[in-house]
């Protein structure tokens, strides 16, 4: 975990569960069973039950080997793996049965961001918010973008675009408090965390930036309570 802390604090971007924009032709009941085993493997992705959920992807795509959604969802089974090079396979198969599915390439942007290809992942951003406007995941991409580049202004824009669109969302909230921080609106950035934590109370990342966010405001006591259950959250991550 220490070895990839600082990327994951400031780069967390919410894939996107991609949908249906095109139907595939000619599978049948072939097809309506690889959508069933597909969403057996989502909530398995949801439950961080990671084999699983990949064994009912691969099953669902040797069922219906045009079913664009099978292989996007795949890929963010391959990310949590860690198996970057299989996920963007993935994502490419995906855009690739299907153009138009936006999520795709939001998930995609995230494989070539983390192989420091800028430029590509600037594309796949536009490119799904050319499909759907109305992507607050795109918004969020878009604004870690603007945050890499030191244009915390511009990221907070973007994430009140995500929000505004999406105000359930607790990445969006703590990645804006990150930006926040950075223009030392500590704060603001304090309200951000907090209100990533009442959406998700297991939120790790969040607790943590909190904690520096009450050291800046001076509440030494409330920011080593919040470290506590940072490690704690952690520490149980570990035995799961």
């Amino acid at each position: 975990m220490k070895a990839i802390f600082g990327i994951c604090i400031g780069l967390l971007i919410f894939l996107g569960s991609c949908r249906k924009t095109t139907t595939p032709e000619g599978e049948g009941e072939n097809l309506v069973y690889a959508k069933q085993f597909t969403t057996t493997a989502d909530e398995e992705h949801l439950e961080g039950n990671y084999q699983s959920a990949m064994a009912n992807y691969d099953f669902a795509i040797s069922l219906s080997p045009t079913y664009a959604i099978a292989y996007c969802n795949r890929g963010k089974t391959k990310k949590e793996l860690k198996d970057y090079n299989g996920a963007l396979a993935d994502y490419n198969k995906a855009i690739a049965l299907d153009p138009k599915m936006a999520e795709a390439y939001i998930n995609r942007s995230v494989i070539l961001g983390l192989y420091q290809d800028s430029l590509g992942e600037l594309r796949d951003v536009q490119k799904s918010l050319e499909l759907n406007p109305n992507l607050a995941e795109g918004y969020n991409a878009m604004g870690v973008i603007y945050r890499k580049k030191g244009d915390f202004t511009k990221a907070i824009q973007m994430y009140n675009r995500a929000i505004a669109i999406l105000p359930t969302n607790p990445i969006f909230y703590n990645n804006r408090g990150m930006s926040k921080r950075k223009l030392m609106d500590y704060s603001g950035a304090l309200k951000d965390y907090t209100k990533a934590i009442e959406l998700d109370p297991k939120f790790a990342l969040a607790y943590y930036n909190r904690a520096i966010a009450k050291i800046k405001l001076g509440d030494l006591v409330s920011a080593e309570e919040d470290k506590e259950i940072y490690s704690e959250i952690e520490s149980m991550k570990t035995f799961q």
